[in-house]
This record gives C-alpha cells, sequence and structure tokens, in this order.
C-alpha cells in the first residue's frame, strides 16, 4: 500500500523540527512553547518527571547536572555509556523523539490515528534524517530510540540528501537535466557537504559527503559567548566547550546564581548571532540585579572572534571538491541550507569556497526546516536516492574449528546507486570435522581502514583503527563434510541497509539472507576465564579537566564489561596519592567508586604504582588462564630508568599495554615500556581517550 502521508523529523544536534507532506504539499509544524524548532536538550532530575525543550533550558539552571545537551554527538562513539545523568545518549535521544511525536499527534489526528493503530500504519511514512558521516551503528542507535519513544521508523536519509531533495524542489525552475548540485548544509552542530545530480527529479548522489563533524552555529554563540563574557569581566567563558556547547557543570558554576547567568548570557549570545544576520552591530543587555547593562558588538568584533570558525567552512568546501576529482567549473549550482546558515559570514565563506559569488548561491526559503522537509519528501514520493557507505565494511570469518580470515568488504565511501548493489567474495575457505559447523562472520565499520596487528598469535589481523565501530556477528550453521570448502559471502547494500548470505558453490548449500544491524542479539565478547586485569591510573595534575574525566569515563565502560564475567581487577594510581587503590579481586562496585573519586593532583610516581602492582601479581597462589595490565598516563615518570626496570619485572608475568596521551606522553619510551610495539596506543586529545581505551579492551576481552 503506498502511504498517502510522510512526516519528517530531523533530530538535530541542537535543534529538531518536524514536516509533513500531503496532497502535494509540505508543512512546516511550530512546536508550542518553542517555535518552528525545539531546542535538543533534556532536563531530567532525579524523582522528577523528564522535560523537553525551550522548558528544560528555563529550568536547567536549578539543578545544572541534570540538564543534558549535545548527546547526538556520541552516537558515533559510545551511545550506551550511562553519562548524562546515569542516561546514556540513546535514552535521551528517545525522549526528545517522544514529544516531536506528541506534538505531531496533537497538530495532525491522521497522523496520530495511523501511530496508534487506529488507522493502517501503511497510510503513514515515518521518515528520520541523520547526519551523512553515520553508519548502520547510528542508525541502528537512532531505531532503537525511537523504539523506546513507541513508534518504529520505516526509513533513514542522510541530512545533506534530505536537503538536496528539498531544495531540487523547491528551486526546480533553476535545476535542470543532469544538473551537479553541492549541498552544504550548515546545522546548530555539524557541517556536512555533499555534491548530486539532478535526474528527472531523481538524486544520484556523484561525491559522498564531506564537511566538518565538530562546527556548526553553536560554534560561533560560543565564541560570542566568550566576547560577551570578557567584555562584562565575567569568569564563565571555560563553561563554553566546542564539543558539549554550555557546560553547565563546568567547576566555575558552583552556585545557582552563576548558573543562571550563565545561562542568560549563553541567550544573549545567540541573540547576538541573530542580529548580525541582518545587519552590521548587535546590542544587548544584562542585569546583574542593579539595572540593565548595554553590551555593543561591533562587526570588527564578530569578525575576529569567529574567524578561525569561518576558515573551517571554506576550507571544507574547497576540500569536497578537491577530493571529488572534479573542477568547480563542472558544479552548476552550490545551495546552501540548515539552521545556521544565515548566520553572517557563513554563506560569504561558502561562495568563496566554491568560487561564486554570493548572489549565485541558493539559499532556502526554509533554511532551519529544509532537512524536515526533504525527509517527509522522501517518504512519500518514494524516490530512491542514491547513498553511500561512509565508513568502510570489514569482515572477519571464524568456522569454529580454529580457522580464521579476514577480508576488507567495501571501501570507505563507496557510492551505492538508488537501485542497490551486491558484494561478493568467494576467496574464503572454511575447514569442517565433518556435520553441523558454526560460521560466524563478524562485521565491523571503519573510517579510514586501517590494518592493525593481531590480538592473539596466529590470529590475523581485523580492520580496526581510531573510529572502528563493531557491528553485527552473524552465526550461519551448516552442514558440511570433513575438510576445507570454498565459501561464498555476499552482501547487499539497499538505501543505506546491509544484508547478508552464505553459500557454498562446490556443495550446492546456501544459508538464507540476514540483515547486518548494530549489535546482533548473537553477538557476545567474553574473557577468558581467569583473567587478572591490573589497571594502571595516572592521576597526576597535567590530568586535570578533560583527560581525567574521559579516562574515568573509558575506566567505567571498561568495568561494565567485565562485571559479571571470571575477571579479577587490581587498580594502582599515580599522583599526589600514588599506591593501591583497590587490591587484586575487590568488587568491581568498589573499584567503581574508587575510579569516580580520582582528582587530578601532584606529579607522575609511576615506579610506586608499578610496584605496588608487581607485589600484588607476586602474591598471587591460583593459577589463571590470563593476566592483563593496562597502564594509562599523559606524560613521563619522576624517573624513567627505575619506572623500566619495574614495567620489565612487570611483564614476566603480565601482558603489559600502554595509553599514551597527548605530546608530552613519549611514544617511543611507552612502546618499548609495553609488551611490544602492537600493545601500544595513542591518543591525541583528551576525547579519544574511550576510543583508544576501548580498542585496547577489544583486545584482551575477544578470544
Amino acid at each position: 500500500m503506498t502511504p498517502t502521508l510522510a512526516v519528517g523529523l530531523d533530530v538535530g544536534t541542537t535543534y529538531s523540527s518536524i514536516s509533513i507532506y500531503e496532497n502535494g504539499r509540505v508543512q512546516e509544524l511550530s512546536i508550542p512553547a518553542n517555535g518552528s524548532q525545539m531546542p535538543s536538550v533534556v532536563f531530567y532530575a532525579t524523582g522528577k518527571e523528564p522535560v523537553v525543550g525551550s522548558n528544560a533550558s528555563r529550568a536547567a539552571f536549578r539543578d545544572p547536572a541534570a540538564y543534558h545537551t549535545h548527546f547526538k554527538r556520541s552516537m558515533p562513539v559510545d551511545p550506551d555509556t550511562k553519562k548524562y545523568g546515569g542516561r546514556n545518549a540513546v535514552e535521551l535521544t528517545s525522549l526528545v523523539l517522544k514529544e516531536l511525536i506528541t506534538v505531531l499527534a496533537k497538530a495532525h489526528s491522521e497522523s496520530a490515528d495511523c501511530l496508534s493503530g487506529k488507522s493502517p500504519r501503511d497510510n503513514l511514512a515515518l521518515v528520520v534524517s541523520h547526519p551523512a558521516g553515520w553508519g548502520v551503528n547510528q542508525r541502528e542507535c537512532i531505531r532503537k530510540a525511537a523504539k523506546l519513544a513507541g513508534f518504529e521508523i520505516d526509513s533513514f536519509i542522510a541530512e545533506p540528501c534530505a536537503a538536496a531533495r528539498s531544495v531540487l524542489r523547491e528551486k526546480q525552475h533553476r535545476i535542470r537535466q543532469n544538473d551537479l548540485m553541492l549541498i552544504v548544509d550548515f546545522g546548530g552542530g555539524t557541517l556536512d557537504i555533499v555534491v548530486v545530480r539532478n535526474d528527472c527529479g531523481t538524486l544520484h548522489v556523484v561525491v559522498p559527503s564531506s564537511g566538518d563533524e565538530r562546527l556548526g552555529g553553536e560554534n560561533i554563540t560560543g565564541e560570542l559567548f566568550k566576547l560577551v563574557c570578557k567584555k562584562l569581566k565575567l569568569k564563565y567563558a571555560a563553561c563554553f566547550d566546542p564539543d558539549r556547547g554550555l557546560d553547565l557543570s563546568h567547576q566555575s558554576l558552583n552556585s545557582e546564581t552563576k548558573a543562571q547567568q550563565a545561562m542568560t548570557l549563553w541567550g544573549l549570545a545567540n541573540d547576538a548571532k541573530e542580529q548580525f544576520s541582518t545587519g552590521d552591530t548587535a546590542t544587548i543587555f544584562f542585569d546583574r540585579g542593579k539595572g540593565p547593562e548595554e553590551i555593543s558588538i561591533t562587526a570588527s568584533e564578530y569578525e575576529r572572534v569567529t574567524q578561525s570558525l569561518m576558515h573551517r567552512v571554506k576550507v571544507a568546501v574547497e576540500k569536497s571538491i578537491v577530493n571529488s576529482g572534479f573542477k568547480w567549473s563542472d558544479i552548476q549550482h552550490a545551495a546552501a541550507v540548515g539552521g545556521s546558515v544565515m548566520a553572517r559570514g557563513v554563506i560569504e565563506q561558502i561562495a568563496r569556497g566554491s568560487e561564486r559569488s554570493v548572489q549565485d548561491i541558493l539559499v532556502s526559503g526554509s533554511p532551519s526546516h529544509v532537512v524536515a522537509n526533504g525527509a517527509a519528501l522522501s517518504g512519500i514520493e518514494n524516490e530512491k536516492t542514491d547513498s553511500h557507505v561512509p565508513r568502510g565494511l570489514g569482515l572477519r570469518l571464524r568456522d569454529g574449528n580454529g580457522g580464521y580470515t579476514n577480508k576488507f568488504f567495501i571501501e570507505t565511501n563507496r557510492i551505492i546507486n538508488a537501485g542497490g548493489e551486491d558484494f561478493q567474495d568467494t576467496g574464503q575457505a572454511v575447514k569442517s570435522k565433518g556435520g553441523k559447523t558454526k560460521i560466524r562472520l563478524d562485521f565491523v565499520e571503519a573510517k579510514p581502514t586501517v590494518d592493525v596487528p593481531a590480538p592473539h598469535p596466529g590470529v590475523p589481523t581485523l580492520i580496526t583503527d581510531m573510529e572502528v565501530v563493531k557491528l553485527d556477528q552473524v552465526v550461519h550453521e551448516v552442514e558440511l563434510p570433513n575438510g576445507e570448502h570454498e565459501a561464498l559471502i555476499s552482501i547487499s547494500v539497499e538505501n543505506g541497509e546491509l544484508s547478508n548470505s552464505l553459500s557454498f558453490p562446490g556443495l550446492d548449500i546456501e544459508t538464507e539472507s540476514g540483515p547486518i544491524t548494530a549489535g546482533g542479539a548473537e553477538y557476545e565478547e567474553t574473557a577468558e576465564e581467569g583473567t587478572d586485569l591490573f589497571l594502571l591510573f595516572d592521576s597526576s595534575s597535567s590530568m586535570m579537566g578533560l583527560c581525567i574525566e574521559n579516562a574515568k569515563l573509558a575506566l567505567n565502560n571498561l568495568l561494565d564489561q567485565v562485571g559479571g564475567k571470571n575477571v579479577r581487577v587490581c587498580l594502582a594510581c599515580f599522583g599526589h596519592e600514588t599506591g593501591l587503590a583497590c587490591k587484586l579481586g575487590s568488587p568491581i562496585d568498589v573499584v567503581r567508586k574508587h575510579v569516580d573519586s580520582l582528582k587530578a593532583d601532584g606529579g607522575t610516581p609511576m615506579t610506586e604504582a608499578l610496584n605496588c602492582v608487581n607485589d600484588e601479581v607476586h602474591k598471587r597462589t591460583d593459577k589463571v588462564s590470563k593476566s592483563v595490565a593496562i597502564l594509562l598516563t599523559d606524560g613521563q615518570p619522576f624517573n624513567a630508568r627505575t619506572a623500566m626496570r619495574a614495567a620489565k619485572r612487570l611483564k614476566k608475568e603480565v601482558e603489559l599495554y600502554c595509553l599514551g596521551i597527548g605530546d608530552n606522553a613519549r611514544e617511543a619510551y611507552l612502546m618499548r615500556m609495553a609488551t611490544s610495539k602492537r600493545h601500544y596506543f595513542h591518543a591525541d586529545s583528551a576525547t579519544q581517550i574511550p576510543l583508544q581505551f576501548s580498542s585496547i579492551t577489544e583486545l584482551f576481552l575477544t578470544k
């Protein structure tokens, strides 16, 4: 049954919106108490009902720890970590989705009837947009969030592709057959760029998405916020985090009054940004209780504080074509869309980057709803858009009898045509002892793809890197004769969705195809029986701020994974408080409490911590199948020679991994300290710590 009604949901990093398409017309819904868009924020205080949107922002200063923003940015990295007041990014996203659907149900009775089951669900197509760089794993997180909110998603569309569809409909009188169009989607939290071709109203992606996943209108607001704080001589500027927006839990906001002032200043900074979209000056008023103070911001001040951001816009546009192989003369149109595209200077930078005049840039009449509009259009028109695989697809095949084969299946940013595409590999060999054989296919996404050393001797390398995402584990059980057999593995990609099948051409055996999702039900990582885990944690003063917070997050993620398994944990720290924090075998909850209480202070007496762990290792009387130690540090030990001697002693009994953080960690030294070069990992910045730590965790947890 062809749907007669389509709903497009744009769940943005900073703002979310709804559009409906029926009877050939797009309707943009306003959201009560929020306006045309709803802030993607949640206030969730203990013992109280959650509040979403503008009302959440108003309540934030009462309990800053209960106010959560930018959780969409956690989806590509750690969607399941409960780092938002005991809740994870999926749960908070579900609250935003639930609020949007509630608004939809009140504004449009027919949609409400379809969602409630009063009318056939087939009458309604519900489409949700997502950043172009998201793969299967992230889309599956949004699908889980929707299920928590009480509804099913029919399909997904990448945000720049949705924007392109909306622009194509809006500017159809200017866009001819086979024209190439550059779409620059500048939202509140991300910058996405894609090149599409118009083929009789159907879009074909010809250049995969690029852009800047950490650049958006919120960054402009943040720079103005810091400028306003400076003008008022208020020490709140450090509360702005480029990845999280206004951080109300920052140590400088240690009272309700300060939190309220920071929230007010953030709103004023946003007002100033809006004023600069139409004028050359901005004037705002701030009241500290003694009457309003007038703050004026000039165009030159605005341009100075946003100069680096605007340069990033221009560079991203330039790179989108340089990396594509096209020339700018090949591109007929450049379009600027997104909720923040009207901020002063953005369109000018897009014009410079695309070697065009400002007048030549197509600007949507509904820049804040352009993605939601396009999502709704894609639902009812039932026209597929070319997609691409933003993360390369890797595969490990295990035949259950000690055989391993690894394969890089689909390269990063491979464009898939609208009708779908099949990929096959016939080079896989499966050994069987005869009878029923379990064949396990482990799928991963990686961007870009890099081969790293094997986790265990004799096991081939698995595709991995900083941005690797574990997908599904699909298990096939087939009846095979004794011997080695050639296997044919097939992957089908259609409209961004993946499915697989396994067959044996020489034996005329074929298994049923199945979808590849994120975190399949049969997937499970188990640690080897009798594993002892020793954690050496740098808590010196140089770890203060994001470093120690991200390191604590990484340790807690690990404790979540080993809890309930046959793993004994020991924790040692080196800093102001140095020594054994938790002896080997301490309950996981006890270890977690010590991790949460850690503070950054003091120097780096690494030798003492290594000696404490050595003592714990040699106290053991029982045998274990595996002993692992992970040392995390951002600096250099007081005495490099004695620390290395202690590490050599430890390596006689324990497999030692080292994770260095930042420029002060001496890579060559830590690489020698680790069991081998393969056991050394490096995080360039604090935000990379959980990812790199997770890579180490996977290696020793996976058999």
